[in-house]
Parts: structure tokens; C-alpha cells; sequence
């Protein structure tokens, strides 16, 4: 859907506006008065076309084009919300003397959980319950609420096993400040020290200011190789020269720019696109907002992420918007940031894990 504003001295001449640029099949979202800048009258039209037919239209820039999709998406959920609570009167009806379920629902809602996830989670709770067992106990809902949890989330271990002897290759993808050198470096440490693994770095990052730098503070640190690269040339250069090395793992650190716009992940994908072997690691933060990072998601979904990791757990008291991606995207996650301490505060996620944090609300 193409979406576009048109300002005239009136109505009439705003519909021949929107007439001649969108076309005849073009619909009127809102309409309203205001100012102009030299203080004149003015209408400003809303309009939309399902589908862009002109040349024009497909020179939309990258954000436009991801607000859309986003748009469409917060649309879509709004109609299944709608749908599901129109089709839930009888379920309403059951809940409404349980107490405990009332509060599971409203506390979910809280946590920044989607109402459509809410509520197939509390109906899923009901539907284990049956007949014979009780819904005002809330031990009994709290172990039901995380069975249901895990039946819809994955959880995944990207280091579960070490390739029988060939290197596996991981990069550390997603926007700026998220925390993906410092996960990278988390994750370093326990793969050398704990799982006594052969670990090589490479530096993608040659944008930001300092953060080669830092990459080569945990190199030193742990005493392994890290190489930089900056061109396709120079990435299959360290490969090879790291994969002769022995190392077990390589681990990517990428370029921290502003995702939301689609040609900085298309710079990416032009260095990626040669190295198919390489499994994502999405590193999201977890006190971002619902929307930004459904926003940065849907940008990513031209690579093939193997799983997500949300750092800064610590730094928000609500984890809806977690689960939202994991249950929207159908997405894993492997891992959950909680601190900046290396390689302290890092650990895997589980299914406990996040139901734990989601009913923390729940008395």
C-alpha cells in the first residue's frame, strides 16, 4: 500500500490532485483543515493505492518502505485482536469468576505482551486445565502458563556442536547500540575457556569510531586472532587464513548502523551473500520499543538468521516485547544480555527463564 499526503486551497482541487498522482482507484484515508505557511486556509488530504503501478512509485526510499510493512503488520494484529476477542465471549464468560486468570491475563498485557499472545496463552492454560484440574491455584498456573510458553517459542544453542572438526562461522548482526561487540566478546570467552575451543575473530566494524579498538582489547585479552576486513576480498583472505589457523569458531563483529534502513543491511548481505556458511546471530536490545524492533526485524529478514540474542535485559522491567518477536517472527532465541559485564553477564535462554520474567508482574 502506497500512502501519500496532498495539501490544497480546497477539497476539490485535493481530490485532482490525488486523482492525477495515485490514480482513479486511489482511497481517501482522513481529511482536515490547516494553516498554510503565509497563514492561508489549506486542506490536507490522506490517500492510499493498494498497489504502485507508476514509475514513481517504486522510487520510494527503504524507510518509507519498511514503515508500510510495519503499518500493515500493526494492522493485521489489530484485526486479529478484534477478531479474537469477538470470537472469545464464551471464554470471556468462563474466566470472568477466576481471579487468578483475570490477573495472568492483565499482567501479561503489562509486561508489554501482545493481547492476541495473551490471550492463546491464558486460553491455552484453560484448555490444560480441563475438567479436572484447578485454575485458582497459582503455583498450578504459573507451571501451566511456562508449559504453554514452551509449546510456542523455540530455543536454540548455536554451539551445541563444533561442526565434527570443520570451523562454523558466526556473525553478531543488528543495530547500533545493541551490544553486539560485547556479546561477541562475552561469547568468545566462554567458547575458549569453558568449551577450551579455538577461536579467531573478524572485524567487520570499520565504520564506527573505536570499535576495532575495543575488539582488540578482548582479543588481547583472551589471546586470540583477529583479523579486519573491509571488502569481500579481505573477508575471504582472513577466512582462509583462519580456517588453515585450526580455529573452531570465528566470530563476526559487523558494521553498527542505523537498520531501519534497508541499504545498510543490502551492504551487508554484498559481503555475506560469498560466505553462506555463516549462521546470524540477531542482536536485539530488550528495552527497545515493540515497534522499532519489529521495524529492524523486518529489515533482517533478507538474511537467514539462525537465531535472536536481546541484551539489556537488565535495563527494562518489562519483557513482552521479547516474546512478541520470538511468537511474530517465529524466530529462536539463544541467548539473553544481562549486564555489561564480560564475560559475567550473559546467559542461554530458556523457557523458565522467560516465563519468569513475564509473570514477575503476576501477585
Amino acid at each position: 500500500m502506497h500512502i501519500k499526503r496532498f495539501k490544497a486551497r480546497n477539497i476539490p482541487e485535493g481530490l485532482k490532485k490525488v486523482k492525477k498522482e495515485l490514480g482513479p482507484d486511489a482511497v481517501i484515508l482522513s481529511t482536515h483543515q490547516l494553516r498554510g505557511k503565509t497563514g492561508e486556509d489549506l486542506v490536507e488530504i490522506v490517500a492510499a493505492i493498494e498497489f504502485d503501478t507508476r514509475d514513481d512509485f517504486k522510487k520510494r526510499d527503504d524507510r518509507s518502505s519498511t514503515d508500510y510493512k510495519l503499518l500493515d503488520r500493526q494492522l493485521q494484529e489489530i484485526r486479529d485482536t478484534l477478531s479474537l476477542m469477538f470470537a472469545s465471549k464464551r471464554f470471556l464468560y468462563q474466566i470472568g469468576p477466576e481471579k487468578e486468570l483475570c490477573n495472568l491475563y492483565t499482567s501479561l498485557v503489562v509486561q508489554g505482551l501482545k493481547e492476541v499472545f495473551a490471550w492463546e496463552l491464558v486460553q491455552a492454560i484453560t484448555r490444560d486445565t480441563g475438567k479436572s484440574g484447578e485454575v485458582n491455584n497459582e503455583e498450578s498456573i504459573k507451571n501451566r502458563f511456562a508449559k504453554a510458553l514452551g509449546k510456542r517459542i523455540n530455543i536454540v544453542d548455536p554451539f551445541r556442536q563444533n561442526g565434527q572438526g570443520k570451523t562454523q562461522f558466526y556473525s553478531f548482526v543488528g543495530p547500533t547500540g545493541a551490544g553486539k561487540t560485547t556479546t561477541l566478546a562475552k561469547l568468545a570467552t566462554h567458547l575458549k575457556l569453558d568449551k577450551n575451543r579455538r577461536v579467531s575473530l573478524i572485524s567487520l566494524d570499520t565504520y564506527r569510531i573505536g570499535a576495532i579498538e575495543q575488539l582488540k582489547i578482548y582479543a588481547n585479552i583472551l589471546d586470540v586472532p583477529l583479523r579486519v576486513a573491509s571488502s569481500i576480498q579481505e573477508m575471504a583472505e582472513a577466512v582462509l587464513e583462519l580456517t588453515e589457523m585450526g580455529s573452531d569458531y570465528i566470530l563476526l563483529d559487523t558494521i553498527g548502523k542505523n537498520f531501519l534502513v534497508k541499504e545498510h543491511v543490502h551492504e551487508m548481505l554484498e559481503i555475506f551473500e560469498a560466505f553462506p556458511q555463516v549462521r546470524h546471530l540477531l542482536v536485539l536490545p530488550a528495552n527497545a520499543k515493540d515497534t522499532d524492533l519489529s521495524a529492524v526485524i523486518e529489515t533482517f529478514k533478507q538474511m537467514p538468521i539462525y537465531s535472536f540474542v536481546f541484551t539489556k535485559v537488565d535495563e527494562t522491567s518489562t519483557y513482552g516485547n521479547i516474546v512478541n518477536q520470538m511468537l511474530r517472527f517465529r524466530k529462536p532465541v539463544s541467548y539473553l544480555g544481562t549486564g555489561q559485564r564480560v564475560p559475567e553477564d550473559i546467559e542461554k535462554a530458556d523457557e523458565k527463564k522467560l516465563s519468569r520474567l513475564l509473570l514477575k508482574g503476576l501477585t
